[in-house]
C-alpha cells in the first residue's frame, strides 16, 4: 500500500464511561470550535457501510494488529441524502491515511447489490475499489451509525471526536432507509478519538487530561462484525 506522498495522520481511540464524556464534552466546548457538520443541538449522526471480503481480511487484519490494514466504506451525516462519500481508510505502522471520492445515491446502491461494473474508474479511489471488488471479493458488509460530537483545534490539524450510542446492523440494503433494524450497544460507554498531523498541541494534552484516560484498540467495524 503506497502513500502516495500524503501526509499520515496520529490516531488515538480512547474507550469513556459515559459520564466520562460527559464531563469532556463540557470542557472542550469551553476551548475549541465544533466542526462543520454539527446541528443546533451540537451533535451529528455518522452512518458507515463497511466492506470485506468472504474471508473478513479486513477485520481479520485489525484483530491480528497487523501494521498494514486496510478497509473501505461508505458514509454519509444525518439522514440520507444525495452526498455520500467513499473512503478508503489504510494504516501503516502508527499512521493513517485516507482517500476519499464522492458517490451518488445511484451509485451507492449499485455497491450495496455488488454491482461495481458501472464504477467511475477515472476516479484512482474509485478504481481502486473496483480491482478490490472484482479480484479479490469486496462486498458490503455491515452498518455502523453513531452521534457523534466534534471539536477542532488548527494548530496540528487536530480533531476530537467524542462518539456515543453506537448502533450496529448487517441488513446492509437498509443503509439507504431510517429503519434499520439496529442493535444497540452498550449505552454506558463512549469512544474518544484524537487525530493530528505531526504534533498534538499542549493545550490539547491539557484539555484531554481533566480524566484518565487509556489508549485502547477500538474498532466500529470489528464490533459490529463480531457482535453480529
Amino acid at each position: 500500500m503506497m502513500t502516495d506522498n500524503k501526509i499520515g495522520r496520529h490516531e488515538l481511540k480512547h474507550q469513556l464511561s459515559y459520564l466520562e464524556s460527559m464531563v469532556l464534552s463540557n470542557h472542550l466546548k469551553a476551548i475549541f470550535k465544533k466542526d462543520d457538520h454539527t446541528l443546533k443541538n451540537g451533535y451529528y449522526i455518522v452512518n458507515s457501510l463497511y466492506f470485506d471480503n468472504h474471508q473478513d481480511a479486513a477485520l481479520k487484519e485489525k484483530i491480528n494488529g497487523l501494521l498494514l490494514k486496510e478497509k473501505y466504506r461508505i458514509r454519509y451525516y444525518n439522514e440520507p441524502n444525495d452526498h455520500f462519500k467513499l473512503e478508503r481508510k489504510y494504516k501503516i505502522g502508527d499512521l493513517c491515511y485516507k482517500e476519499t471520492s464522492k458517490l451518488n445515491k445511484e451509485e451507492v446502491i449499485k455497491l450495496i447489490k455488488g454491482n461495481y461494473e458501472d464504477l467511475n474508474t477515472d476516479d484512482p479511489n474509485k478504481f481502486k475499489l473496483f480491482l478490490r471488488m472484482k479480484n479479490k471479493g469486496l462486498k458490503a458488509k455491515s452498518i455502523v451509525s453513531y452521534q457523534r460530537e466534534a471539536f477542532i483545534f488548527k494548530a496540528g490539524n487536530v480533531r476530537i471526536t467524542i462518539d456515543t450510542k453506537l448502533k450496529i446492523s448487517n441488513d446492509i440494503r437498509s443503509f439507504l432507509t431510517l429503519d434499520t433494524p439496529f442493535l444497540s450497544t452498550k449505552s454506558d460507554q463512549a469512544i474518544l478519538e484524537v487525530k493530528y498531523d505531526r504534533f498534538l498541541p499542549s493545550i490539547v494534552e491539557d484539555a484531554l487530561g481533566i480524566i484518565c484516560i487509556k489508549t485502547s484498540n477500538y474498532s466500529k467495524y470489528a464490533i459490529s462484525r463480531i457482535v453480529n
